[in-house]
Formats: C-alpha cells, sequence, structure tokens
C-alpha cells in the first residue's frame, strides 16, 4: 500500500488523467470520519470520468480496503470497486501500478466478486 505521505501520489492520475487528484488528501479524511454522499462525489469525480481510470484510481484501493474493513460499507464503495475493475487493463486503461503493492491486482479482483456479490 503506497503511503499516503509518498510524493508519487503527486505523479498519479485519475480519470480525467489531467493532473494530480488529491486522492491522498481524501484518503486521510476517509481514514478520519466516514464517508459521506459528499466525499464520494468528489472521490468519484477525481478517479474515474465516463469509464476511464488513472493509476491513482487503483492505488487508492488497498487503502480503501483498509478503512472499511471495520465499516459499514455503502453502496458506493462496492460501486467503485466493480466499475475499477470492469474497465482496468482494457482500452489503455491501466491494470495495476506497481505503486500500488504487491497483491492489488488479486485483492481487486477478489474485491470485484465481492462487489458484484454484494450488489446483488
Amino acid at each position: 500500500m503506497l503511503p499516503l505521505d509518498d510524493p508519487l501520489w503527486l505523479d498519479m492520475h485519475g480519470g480525467y488523467r489531467d493532473g494530480p487528484t488529491g486522492a491522498a488528501t481524501m484518503l486521510r479524511a476517509l481514514y478520519a470520519e466516514p464517508a459521506d454522499g459528499e466525499w464520494w462525489a468528489a472521490f468519484w469525480e477525481a478517479l474515474y470520468h465516463q469509464g476511464d481510470i488513472g493509476e491513482a484510481s487503483l492505488a487508492v484501493i488497498p487503502h480503501l480496503a483498509a478503512v472499511y474493513e471495520g465499516r459499514q460499507r455503502d453502496v458506493d464503495f462496492y460501486s467503485y470497486l466493480t466499475f475499477v475493475d470492469l474497465v482496468r487493463g482494457r482500452g489503455g486503461q491501466p491494470r495495476c501500478p506497481g505503486v500500488a503493492g504487491p497483491g492489488l491486482c488479486g485483492g481487486l479482483c477478489a474485491w470485484g466478486a465481492v462487489s458484484r456479490a454484494g450488489l446483488r
């Protein structure tokens, strides 16, 4: 898992691929208190755009998993993981950034399966 104070966050893009996403700042806020609709709206806006993702879109996943290990998971949690899992590695989308740490791909596949099952 990429530490939130790592300068690599500043070089990773989200769905717009137009510059830093602020993902580390958003994750710090999520660690501090549960997400509300406003937080999720900003998160989606920064990291997923019309089927496009960037490296930051994937690098946040281990942090989401860590935060939601002990919290109630909502539809945005499941939806984000599912949508990212569906598009990663397709049509020029990143598959797995090395900076996210070992096991991200397997973890994402597992979370994607849990997400799809949770949404049924």
